[in-house]
């Protein structure tokens, strides 16, 4: 019973046929990608108009307030033993520096 509940709860990867533009349809997979070849090639080359008009609000002078609390607590609250980001920076390098308020005034 719990097999058949995990396979009726699995994800459709892939699909074994298709049908073509006038309904007929194509079960192998060389005719399937043959038929997909075209519709993707003008799916990913169609031009969208598009008038430049944006929209944003435009913020200028300080950041609103952060007190260095806030951050240090931040810090304190980091999982530890995860992959660092793009700044290569692992949660153990800045708790390893054990003085938080210096490293929290750096950051602000």
């Amino acid at each position: 019973m719990a097999k058949q509940m995990t396979k009726e709860k699995r994800d459709i990867t892939s699909s074994n046929c298709l049908n073509d533009l006038t309904g007929k349809l194509i079960v192998s997979e060389q005719n399937i990608k043959d038929m997909l070849k075209p519709y993707m090639a003008k799916l990913m080359n169609e031009d969208n108009n598009w008038d430049n008009d944006t929209f944003c609000e435009i913020k200028e002078g300080a950041v609103d307030c952060m007190r260095a609390g806030e951050v240090a607590k931040a810090l304190e609250k980091m999982k530890k033993h995860k992959a660092p980001g793009l700044s290569v920076v692992v949660t153990e390098m800045l708790q390893a520096t054990g003085n938080w308020s210096k490293l929290v005034k750096r950051i602000m």
